[in-house]
């Protein structure tokens, strides 16, 4: 246990440990945050907060659903219930509004975290930007089993593009 003497020493270096983690994830091209056990939100980065234009308190009063696409919501809370009755990962393509109204696909990744006991205490959530590569998609039409390679080749190649702001 630590003595009162070392209290603020203490708290002085965890202070500097979450600003620094705060930093990496501010970093990070894709928005991360991280969700209590019911879903409560209580972190996201400044690439998450600079999408959706809003606060971290903002972005922490939002209703769950209000930045999804209408078409996206009913699929995405299917899953989501699996995903929290099981205990398990989820993945999902959904669409999400940004600041200016406009929708982007993102692939979103949630992982639970759970204490000793086995309880969910946090759901750390990771969302790419994939609406590029879907756009590049709905461009072509599927391709024929026996042009598959070829297609598949072509729409990595239009993806790479446009990641590089070629298309």
């Amino acid at each position: 246990m630590a003595s009162p003497v070392h209290e603020p020493e203490s708290k002085r270096f965890l202070e500097a440990q979450e600003m620094e983690l705060r930093q990496v994830l501010d970093l990070s091209p894709q928005f991360i945050a991280v969700f209590g056990p019911r879903f409560e939100r209580l972190f996201t980065n400044r690439i998450g907060l600079d999408y959706f234009g809003l606060t971290l308190d903002e972005w922490r009063d939002t209703a769950p659903g209000a930045v999804g696409h209408p078409d996206d919501v009913k699929r995405f809370h299917d899953q989501w219930e699996r995903a929290v009755f099981g205990g398990s990962d989820l993945e999902i393509e959904l669409r999400l509004r940004k600041r200016d109204g406009t929708y982007h696909w993102f692939l979103t990744r949630y992982h639970p975290v759970r204490d000793e006991q086995g309880q969910i205490t946090r759901w750390y959530v990771a969302g790419t930007d994939i609406d590029d590569r879907k756009r590049a998609e709905e461009r072509f039409t599927p391709c024929e089993p026996r042009q598959s390679f070829r297609c598949r080749r072509l729409l990595l190649r239009l993806h790479l593009r446009a990641q590089k702001g070629g298309v």
